[in-house]
């Protein structure tokens, strides 16, 4: 004799699949957001693995940027050599992209930005003198960070509370699980806290000026 589930039992089964449904969504969640952070990191080591090829050959000063010439950005003077990663649309690498940043969609854009001390950016008017990184200190002085909405370069002025962690995803710079993912000369690429960079707010220090 074949015995039919009761409603109640039925009921009892569907209560229990989603308890368990909503215990799981979290960690399914943060397990995705660690993987997106984990291609970030590989995408930013590409990079610095790139930037300090070009360095060897170019007297051990690193990719030039001009933010008011959307003709001369830093990543143009590495893709044809130094990442031949193939390209996305108007220009755009790749490998210039965080799974959890803003879509490349623009040549000029990217969310991977490199330290303003290092490319020794141009903008309205006014300039960051390009440092040489051969006397730096490879261990503690920051190449690559993730981005601030989709900014190819970065320094002190955006380490501050709204552009690290209120403006919102896809924004913030801490948008790995509230951490960012950062590159230092010497290679290593790790997840920082916002309280480490918001100690980082002195231009001056060695943390952004290799010559420090």
């Amino acid at each position: 004799m074949n015995r039919k589930f009761t409603l109640i039992e039925l009921l009892l089964v569907i209560a229990i699949i989603g308890i368990l449904s909503s215990m799981l969504m979290p960690s399914l969640a943060n397990a995705r957001l660690k993987a997106m952070s984990s291609v970030c990191i590989s995408n930013q080591r590409q990079v610095s693995i790139a930037t300090q090829s070009y360095a060897m050959d170019n007297d051990e000063f690193g990719p030039t940027d001009n933010i008011d010439d959307h003709d001369h950005r830093w990543h143009q003077m590495l893709t044809s050599t130094y990442l031949p990663a193939g390209h996305l649309d108007k220009g755009a690498s790749p490998v210039q992209a965080c799974p959890n940043g803003l879509p490349l969609d623009a040549a000029w854009k990217s969310t991977i930005a490199m330290n303003s001390r290092i490319t020794g950016k141009k903008q309205h008017g006014g300039e960051t003198i390009q440092r040489s990184i051969a006397i730096a200190s490879p261990s503690e002085t920051c190449l690559l960070m993730d981005s601030y909405d989709a900014w190819r370069s970065t320094g002190n002025y955006n380490m501050n509370l709204k552009r690290l962690v209120t403006d919102g995803e896809p924004y913030v710079i801490a948008r790995h699980l509230g951490k960012a993912n950062m590159s230092y000369l010497d290679g290593s690429t790790k997840p920082k806290s916002v309280s480490f960079l918001l100690s980082t707010s002195d231009w001056n220090c060695v943390f952004w000026d290799p010559q420090q």
